[in-house]
């Protein structure tokens, strides 16, 4: 920032300057006194929005009012602002003292109740909120899991509830950037933890990928893909509440599309590539997916279009945990599925004894 103050040091005076937030987060208000000096004709406002680029001008012109409202804002971000008088021959004083602004940041969740029957199952809470604003996700009860347990901007939390094996009914909460969501669930038959058990899973995220758009997402998309050295598909699931052991593991898909070939399935990280951060449907692409191994855990020969066919997975799942899973196929002709965002979505069968 550039002011020409050359030997004209008029003291702005400041007395009573402040700085508020309304409460949707959406503007800061200036004000200060008047400078008291005659040749004083009007006041620059500056803006340091903590980029690196230093205190910017607000205002192209000097203003002659006391008083400015900054409303090109965002919710979560810091700023700080200096204000300069302007005399008659178009020399700036020295700048006021700096005031700074944090902004709150405001969220918004959906839904805030989920009721569930003794079997249990899988939800999504979403959440809406401006990109620089950081969240939290917790619950209050072991028999209720939640993915990602943090994120930053808009996004979706997914939560797994457990079967019930007591005769009564329970309560939970999932707290999302400290907003609470109410689960109930069904009391179940007990019996403890021998009793044979068939739990079904939905994804917690699913989403294919594309070698010819490698950095497109499409987590969103109603149909799972594969096809050979273009198209794969990954699903994760988030198994809880299994109490016996695990006697058969399958994951049933809906066919879309006939092919020549559903696509072999293998076991992945559950993170990006080369990265601790746990992968999302919203965020995974194909430069950053899962690698795919050299081993299936099983393959699937021709589908056809209105079935369901079944992926054997119960090498890889032995009990309780967290299970990414990737299917592509050897030929090039395309199978498709349905997604979790579809009306036939995939589910992890598990049967115990």
């Amino acid at each position: 920032m550039i002011r020409n103050r050359l030997q004209w040091f008029t003291a702005l005076c400041v007395l009573g300057f402040f700085v508020s937030l309304t409460a949707h987060a959406s503007s800061v208000s200036l004000a200060w006194t008047a400078s008291t000096d005659a040749s004083v004709v009007g006041y620059k406002v500056y803006r340091n929005d903590q980029s690196g680029a230093g205190y910017l001008p607000l205002t192209a012109s000097p203003i002659q009012m006391a008083s400015y409202t900054d409303s090109a804002v965002v919710a979560g971000k810091s700023y700080s602002y200096e204000v300069t008088s302007v005399n008659s021959s178009g020399v700036e004083s020295s700048p006021s003292n700096s005031v700074t602004a944090n902004l709150a940041c405001s969220y918004s969740i959906s839904p805030r109740s989920a009721s569930f029957t003794a079997a249990g199952g899988t939800g999504k809470i979403s959440v809406t909120t401006t990109t620089a604003c950081s969240w939290t996700a917790s619950s209050s009860a072991a028999w209720v899991t939640v993915s990602p347990i943090s994120g930053t901007g808009s996004g979706s939390v997914s939560f797994t509830v457990a079967a019930n094996t007591t005769t009564s009914t329970r309560m939970s909460t999932v707290t999302v950037a400290g907003q609470s969501v109410s689960i109930s669930q069904a009391a179940g038959t007990g019996g403890g933890g021998t009793t044979p058990q068939t739990l079904n899973f939905l994804p917690t995220d699913d989403a294919y990928v594309s070698q010819e758009e490698p950095t497109r997402n499409f987590g969103s998309a109603s149909t799972l893909r594969v096809r050979y050295g273009r198209l794969t598909s990954y699903m994760r699931f988030n198994v809880t509440g299994v109490t016996g052991t695990v006697t058969k593991a399958v994951i049933r898909m809906y066919v879309i599309e006939d092919s020549a070939e559903g696509g072999k399935c293998f076991q992945v990280a559950n993170t990006y590539r080369s990265s601790a951060t746990a992968w999302v449907e919203g965020g995974i692409t194909y430069n950053n997916a899962p690698t795919i191994g050299t081993t299936a855990l099983c393959g699937l020969g021709s589908v056809k279009i209105g079935t369901w066919v079944e992926h054997d997975v119960t090498a890889a799942v032995k009990g309780n945990g967290v299970f990414s899973f990737a299917i592509s196929n050897s030929v090039s002709d395309r199978a498709q599925f349905g997604s979790s965002e579809g009306s036939n979505k995939p589910v992890l069968v598990i049967s115990t004894n």
